[in-house]
């Protein structure tokens, strides 16, 4: 059998097969050392989409049952009173290499932007279709959904993705989202309705 193509540093990259499978919450311990912090609001978005959805991102673990990537899923897990949870084990990585996927895996999603009116469209059709869905489980305040709603110019959505520590400055000279947003809420929270401030 043919070996599979090595990376730079000599890990089997291409065909590469994770065990997966559901494993109890016991089993697993956190890494020693996490880089990430999660702030209270993000922490109950999270929540609030597993107990929705229940977990679809597995965690990944390594050979030994320590977790790589899904530190904040296994603690709320916990949390709603689960006793298992759904991993993918990886075992082709060297430490050093796991170490550095974590990294990557909690930086990746931080440094994507939004195509501000695809995300219109893809709201529009959700909040249609499904009229009382809590729109708040697709990880966006009522405040920024009224400002999708509101302008359509894709230079008004930087705060919409997660921010480096050190824009933080700049951060502090937009105007405030109460500023620019005046919430109406309706009977059903999920339909609430952001009316833009002129």
């Amino acid at each position: 059998m043919p070996k599979p193509n090595k990376s730079s540093t000599g890990s089997n990259r291409q065909s590469v097969q994770c065990p997966h499978g559901h494993v109890p919450l016991c089993d697993l311990s956190p890494a020693a050392r996490r880089v990430r912090k999660h702030p209270a609001h993000k922490r109950e978005m999270v929540k609030a989409s597993m107990a929705e959805y229940g977990m679809l991102n597995p965690l990944a673990v390594n050979a030994a049952g320590v977790i790589v990537d899904g530190h904040l899923r296994w603690e709320i897990a916990k949390q709603l009173g689960w006793h298992t949870v759904p991993l993918i084990r990886i075992e082709h990585l060297s430490d050093a290499e796991l170490r550095a996927y974590a990294l990557a895996a909690n930086k990746m999603p931080s440094v994507a932007n939004f195509d501000v009116e695809a995300l219109r469209l893809e709201l529009e059709e959700i909040r249609a279709e499904v009229p009382t869905l809590d729109i708040g489980l697709t990880g966006f305040s009522i405040g920024e959904v009224g400002r999708i709603f509101g302008h359509h110019q894709a230079g008004l959505y930087d705060d919409l993705d997660e921010e480096p520590a050190d824009d933080a400055a700049h951060r502090g000279n937009r105007r405030s989202r109460h500023d620019i947003v005046d919430i109406r809420h309706s009977a059903l929270g999920a339909r609430a309705i952001a009316r833009v401030v002129p």
